[in-house]
């Protein structure tokens, strides 16, 4: 997962310069940890932000023990390896946002989104890991094969996309197909 991150990250940050002429930029958040914040906020109150490799480990022990539950390893790895304030693109023609991990709240976002899908499905056979924005389908991960699947919750289906979460991350290009 470090590899396809590192390549993901290197790739973004490329095409932001070579577009933009900066690192990435995202709305100006007081709240956040400035050690991912480069320079100042512009006039829009837009910042860049550049990854860092991950200096701690997040521990899922708490989250497993609540939910009774072994979380993938895929997904352990995903949040333990880059500290980043966003992962978007595309696959083929749906845009994917994964959740970001971020110092001091890295799975805020994702114990939220843990929540929620357990509420409404009673089990966490699949993870909930980021949004496909044009149908607002939530990315899930199937816990125990890694698999990943598009959820329409409106219609609960499901579409598979990738034999495993590495595959999809490495799949994500910054143009739509």
């Amino acid at each position: 997962m470090n590899e396809v991150l590192k390549k993901y990250f290197e790739d973004y940050c490329d095409m932001w310069m070579k577009y933009k002429g900066t690192y990435p930029q995202v709305p100006y958040d007081s709240d956040i940890d400035s050690r991912l914040y480069i320079g100042t906020m512009d006039e829009e109150e837009y910042i860049s932000w550049k990854p860092k490799v991950k200096d701690v480990i997040t521990d899922f022990s708490k989250i497993e023990k609540e939910y009774n539950f072994k979380l993938n390893e895929e997904i352990k790895k995903y949040f333990n390896s880059f500290w980043f304030l966003e992962l978007k693109g595309f696959i083929g023609e749906y845009c994917v946002v994964l959740e970001p991990v971020i110092p001091e709240m890295e799975t805020d976002g994702f114990e939220a989104q843990l929540k929620g899908y357990f509420s409404s499905y009673r089990t966490l056979e699949y993870i909930p890991i980021g949004i496909e924005t044009n149908t607002n389908s939530v990315i899930v991960i199937e816990n125990k094969s890694g698999k990943v699947y598009f959820h329409d919750l409106d219609c609960d289906k499901k579409e598979i996309i990738a034999d495993s979460f590495i595959e999809f991350v490495s799949r994500i290009s910054f143009k739509r197909r």
